[in-house]
């Protein structure tokens, strides 16, 4: 996971701290950072601190290991988001 990204092209890296603490507090997975086979699910949590006026949030997903220079990037847009 690259991170989110909002409509302004601000990043927002995990904050993985409070990934952990929000997980164990609710009984919850976090994600986990692996190499992925084709076609695999998964499922966690991931906590980012984004400011409230920040709009058009998208998830990226890129390669950690990639073949070439120009890995692909997967883009998801989240339709909204707890604050």
């Amino acid at each position: 996971v690259e991170g989110l990204v909002d409509d302004r092209g601000r990043n927002y890296e995990v904050h993985r701290g409070a990934t952990a603490r929000y997980a164990e507090t609710h009984g919850l997975l976090t994600f986990s950072f692996y190499r992925m086979a084709p076609g695999e699910t998964v499922e966690g949590i991931l906590v980012f601190d984004v400011p409230l006026q920040a709009s058009g949030l998208r998830l990226v997903v890129r390669d950690a290991d990639p073949l070439s220079n120009n890995p692909p990037t997967i883009l998801l847009p989240l339709p909204g988001a707890a604050r």
